[in-house]
């Protein structure tokens, strides 16, 4: 259409109608107002579990900085959290320990919140709920795959969901020394996770992945 010299609206038209009379454009899928509305539910998670992240990366940064670690317990277990209220800190560093905390406990509940809302939009979902009988698969996978992927029957082939999802094959999984239910996968370009079934492994793209 570019290199066409008549480049005019009506001949646009004409040739758009000639192409879509051969069935040479690809339709687009449009996801219906339920999946978009799921959509933004799922990534307004992924928002939520970024900044608490980066609280918690602060909080481990404010450790570093005053040389402190605790050797008795894994971090952000209970027994962590309660070294952490009783560990020596500055007046200023305590304080803004406190605000991180207070933060965290914050997105925790927020999170929280916006997966029962998850479940409560997916509670009538036959394929969210057949996702979850799946080993591995819990609300917020099978709510993910359902939002981004949206109907799983528009593609024909597996190649069409190639570039959502990974193929690891047994051979690979077992060079990694991966479990059969659910593995990590690394190529050279990003980290994946997914479910493996049956000895096939499918594995989310990284987009995908960060809202996990």
């Amino acid at each position: 259409m570019k290199r066409s010299p008549d480049k005019t609206d009506h001949s646009d038209a004409h040739l758009l109608a000639d192409l879509t009379r051969i069935n040479y454009l690809p339709k687009v899928w449009l996801a219906p107002e339920p999946i978009r509305q799921l959509r933004r539910l799922m990534r307004h998670r992924a928002q939520l579990v970024r900044r608490r992240k980066d609280v918690k990366l602060r909080i481990r940064g404010l450790l570093r900085e005053n040389r402190l670690q605790c050797s008795d317990a894994a971090a952000w277990t209970k027994a962590w959290l309660a070294w952490l209220q009783n560990a020596e800190l500055a007046a200023s560093d305590r304080w803004l320990m406190e605000d991180h905390l207070v933060e965290l406990a914050a997105l925790a509940t927020r999170i929280q919140a916006v997966e029962s809302r998850v479940k409560l939009a997916t509670a009538d979902d036959p394929l969210v709920a057949r996702l979850m009988t799946l080993p591995g698969v819990g609300l917020v996978t099978a709510a993910t795959m359902r939002a981004e992927i949206g109907r799983f029957d528009r593609f024909d082939t597996g190649k069409q969901v190639r570039p959502r999802m990974r193929v690891c094959s047994p051979r690979s999984r077992a060079k990694l020394n991966v479990p059969r239910a659910v593995s990590l996968c690394y190529d050279h370009r990003r980290q994946v996770q997914g479910y493996s079934p049956g000895g096939i492994g499918l594995w989310f793209d990284a987009g995908l992945f960060s809202l996990l």
